[in-house]
């Protein structure tokens, strides 16, 4: 039942509104000051039940955050759920401009805080902070997916197409093509790819090696040069990565545990990169942060919408 008095003007003070923004997962561990520049750029909106907040075959202009009220969210004619209080909707396709947007349409008589995408990206690039919370709560997302759907594993982050293994010493210029063959990284300069480079540490494993087990904590994220690697899921078919593929990056930003082993099947040779050093080059590259956003937000909502499919 919708509170009348969020009806009402005035609603929401500034404080009232960090105290909400603190309840919203993702934001939890954000700073009053953080908290606060959201809620400023935020207005309030009522939305009368069965009118729209966001319209399908329109790019997603605006997140919601619900303070009252249902949501029913789909895309593409596919039920993707129902948001009720303290969900955001449409932050998965916000920076994307995805043309088809999202369909979600108030169930119930609905207030949200509406946050335009100019304001959200003034925020993520003038905060790391919040950028960093935002990041992960999307990589969070994804890893749960994954857990859940083990199959979706060869269209999520990290799964580029294998190739040719890199033949003899692998020097820097191997190392930024091997980082450019992944989709959030494309839009990376040259330099930054650079960056990213010289601080990994090549590794090299034996067939049987355990290079993780399901439940440890997660802090670097591999890219495999040579060789192969078998994950075994907690449940679910195992999976395998080659030449050219990224593993374990999604719960190193996610700040998850491990959810699969990972067993060397043929010798590996990879780079192992701490996600530290990873963060440190997202918050001197804004826009290489918001692509990598773009892209984790735009991979969990096709996730969603395959797993919705008949």
């Amino acid at each position: 039942m919708l509170d009348k008095s969020l009806l009402q003007s005035p609603r929401l003070g500034p404080v009232e509104r960090v105290l909400f923004l603190r309840r919203v997962r993702g934001f939890t561990t954000l700073p009053p000051a953080d908290l606060a520049v959201l809620g400023e750029c935020a207005r309030e909106r009522v939305t009368k039940r069965g009118a729209a907040l966001l319209r399908a075959g329109e790019p997603v202009s605006a997140v919601h955050l619900i303070l009252e009220g249902r949501v029913r969210i789909r895309r593409r004619g596919r039920e993707l759920g129902i948001a009720e209080r303290g969900v955001v909707v449409g932050g998965g396709l916000l920076l994307s401009r995805d043309p088809e947007g999202l369909e979600a349409v108030a169930q119930t008589d609905t207030v949200t805080l509406e946050l335009d995408r100019e304001s959200v990206l003034d925020a993520l690039e003038d905060r790391f902070g919040i950028f960093r919370s935002v990041l992960r709560e999307m990589s969070r997302e994804l890893v749960h997916l994954l857990v859940e759907n083990p199959a979706e594993v060869a269209r999520a982050p990290g799964a580029a197409e294998p190739r040719s293994p890199i033949e003899g010493e692998i020097d820097l210029a191997d190392r930024v093509l091997l980082l450019r063959n992944h989709s959030p990284l494309q839009a990376c300069s040259i330099n930054a790819l650079a960056n990213v480079a010289q601080r990994a540490e090549e590794l090299t494993s034996p067939i049987g090696h355990a290079l993780w087990r399901a439940g440890d904590r997660a802090q670097q994220m591999l890219f495999v040069v040579s060789g192969a690697i078998r994950c075994v899921p907690l449940r679910g078919v195992p999976f395998r990565f080659g030449p050219s593929q990224g593993l374990g990056a999604l719960e190193a930003l996610a700040g998850e545990p491990r959810w699969h082993d990972a067993i060397v099947e043929e010798p590996v040779v990879a780079l192992q990169i701490d996600v530290e050093h990873v963060l440190d080059v997202l918050e001197d590259n804004v826009d290489v942060g918001i692509e990598v956003l773009s892209y984790l937000g735009r991979t969990s909502v096709e996730i969603q919408e395959r797993i919705a499919a008949p």
